[in-house]
């Protein structure tokens, strides 16, 4: 048992509050160096805190197996997998996302590509041969309109990834078209995104929903992007008074709030959320406000609606 879960009576009751039925819908996970991976000890630590769901991100495709696997051990559904498009995926590739969704109708978020979208492998310096495109001259690549009319059919969750903001409101527009309700962009506020609070609103008013990610404003993360994406021009990093303006200019109602942690060097999940919590509280966010951004936004894109799902 970890010391967090001993400790949880020593935080306030609006922390303890907040917590219940709360979600993290971004979440990585990967067998490897450096990120966490034993999804059982993640989810039952949450679990005991009282939220409800973790949504788990492989950077390089499907965490599905790894959730499923957990999930039976839990005898709960407690983990969310997601599918990540991108160069291991065959790049956009509507085989990928018809299997993913028929292993399980649970398997509910689908996301452009993330680490080898053109907007990060430029910004990286790298050459676009690296990079995979979502659009080309402001036309969608093949295979983009069936899997958007696949994700609105099967009313799955479309995240936009690491692409950049003109084209996300490209796919905004193109989704809506194909039927797509649920859609969330990617860490709006955090690298390499980084729409403007007047470009996260417009996005909103197309019907997305704004995420936006704790670890985008903690030290290492921060300073690790700067020297991530040398060619990056724009507004700074992890600077809080732009989250307060995205968060003010979106709304709550249309926000996520979530971590994007996992890895080794932050804290584990659970104490991110805590830690999500305390900032938002600090930021001015009333409990109800804080409660649609970590509770009832993302509840409502994975379509829970009671108590725990059975795996």
């Amino acid at each position: 048992m970890s010391s967090i879960k001993l400790q949880m009576n020593e935080f306030p009751e609006s922390i303890r509050e907040n917590l219940q039925g709360a979600v993290d819908f971004h979440l990585h996970s990967h067998e490897g160096e450096g990120y966490r991976s034993n999804l059982v000890e993640m989810a039952e630590d949450v679990s005991s805190a009282g939220m409800s769901a973790l949504v788990i991100k492989n950077l390089f495709g499907t965490s599905q197996e790894a959730c499923h696997i957990a999930n039976r051990h839990l005898g709960r559904r407690v983990l969310y997998p997601s599918l990540t498009l991108g160069r291991t995926t065959g790049g956009l590739n509507p085989s990928a996302v018809y299997h993913f969704f028929r292993a399980d109708p649970a398997n509910r978020v689908v996301e452009m590509p993330v680490f080898d979208s053109l907007h990060e492998v430029r910004l990286r310096g790298l050459s676009d041969d690296q990079g995979v495109a979502v659009f080309r001259d402001s036309q969608p690549v093949p295979g983009l309109p069936e899997i958007l009319k696949m994700v609105g059919e099967r009313n799955m969750v479309l995240k936009t990834g690491h692409i950049a903001p003109r084209e996300s409101l490209l796919l905004i527009r193109l989704a809506r078209d194909a039927g797509v309700e649920k859609i969330v962009v990617t860490h709006a506020s955090g690298s390499p995104v980084m729409a403007t609070p007047e470009e996260q609103k417009e996005m909103a008013d197309l019907g997305a929903l704004i995420e936006h990610c704790l670890i985008k404003f903690l030290p290492v993360s921060r300073l690790r992007n700067i020297k991530r994406y040398p060619n990056w021009e724009g507004i700074a990093f992890g600077h809080l008074d732009y989250l307060k303006a995205s968060l003010e200019s979106v709304g709550p109602e249309r926000c996520i709030a979530a971590t994007d942690g996992g890895q080794i060097y932050n804290p584990s999940p659970l104490e991110l959320v805590i830690y999500l919590l305390y900032l938002l509280q600090e930021l001015g966010c009333p409990a109800e406000e804080t409660r649609m951004m970590v509770r009832d936004n993302p509840r409502r894109m994975l379509g829970i609606s009671g108590g725990s799902e059975n795996p």
